[in-house]
């Protein structure tokens, strides 16, 4: 899948902020670090579309969303409570691609 445009979301879901109601980042893909264009390159997020983790697991929800958008297709990752589920549950290779993909777009938002 060639990627065109990234949109993130991230942050937490309390006091009934739902997650509609989070800024969304919008990158275009010449945007983005060298670095992070390899790590995607490399773990290739997108094949793991879908719904992660566990809502109820901790309250408030960490919440995280991240469309990467193709010329003819967009795949969608949502995932609840990244830290609670990655630090209880035995690490597979899927959850690590998705934990680093996840921390480095929270690493460059604000920037």
């Amino acid at each position: 899948m060639e990627i065109k445009k990234i949109h993130f979301k991230s942050g937490l879901l309390a006091n009934k902020l739902e997650a509609k109601d989070l800024f969304c980042h919008i990158w275009d893909w010449e945007e983005l670090p060298k670095k992070l264009k390899e790590l995607l390159a490399k773990d290739k997020p997108w094949e793991l579309s879908g719904s992660y983790g566990h809502p109820s697991a901790a309250e408030p929800i960490q919440y995280h969303h991240i469309s990467f958008i193709g010329e003819h297709k967009t795949a969608d990752l949502e995932f609840f409570n990244l830290s609670v589920v990655y630090f209880q549950t035995k690490e597979t290779e899927e959850l690590q691609r998705i934990f680093r993909c996840l921390v480095r777009f929270d690493d460059i938002k604000g920037a």
